[in-house]
């Protein structure tokens, strides 16, 4: 699951967020469903994350599509739970990696956010995305719950079950 490795700036062991195998879609313990949610948030990521990759215009209609992507990721996301809402998850972080100077990058992922119907939800995902922009640049993943304000995030949270999940993922319990 999880290693360590050394910090290149520091030298100083970095944990690592935990991770599940490369094939965890196809062998995960959840449900059809859940495993088709997974690789579609997985799809859609990519495919956002392709559109947007650094050089490429800005406000286009392709990076407006492209960012659509993310925020119907984000509303499956918010649909699993359990190992299912985890690995989800740990595809939006592995997301955020590889494509952190593109769709990750703080001035891409905040725009076009008229697809929202209300407020509330747009805030929830402003900063459920955001965090997730950091966590994956956070060199102690381990600590991230306890050094970032994720509360101002599960505050917003109604389902008791997908706060439970959230507070875990950012590892604030």
């Amino acid at each position: 699951m999880g290693s360590a490795s050394n910090d290149t700036n520091t030298n100083a062991v970095r944990v690592d967020a935990p991770q599940r195998d490369k094939d965890v879609v196809s062998n995960a313990g959840y449900t059809q469903d859940e495993k088709y949610a997974v690789k579609l948030i997985t799809e859609l990521l990519d495919e956002a994350g392709k559109a947007t990759a650094p050089g490429k215009p800005t406000g286009t209609q392709e990076e407006k599509q492209a960012i659509a992507k993310v925020q119907q990721a984000w509303r499956k996301l918010w649909e699993l739970r359990g190992d299912a809402f985890m690995d989800a998850f740990g595809v939006f972080v592995t997301s955020a990696t590889k494509y952190n100077k593109g769709l990750f990058s703080l001035t891409t992922i905040n725009r076009f956010m008229e697809t929202f119907p209300d407020q509330s939800e747009r805030e929830v995902y402003l900063i459920f995305i955001n965090n997730v922009a950091r966590f994956a640049k956070s060199q102690n993943k381990a600590d991230y719950g306890q050094r970032n304000n994720i509360d101002r995030l599960i505050r917003r949270i109604i389902d008791n079950d997908l706060k439970q999940l959230v507070a875990h993922a950012f590892n604030v319990i």
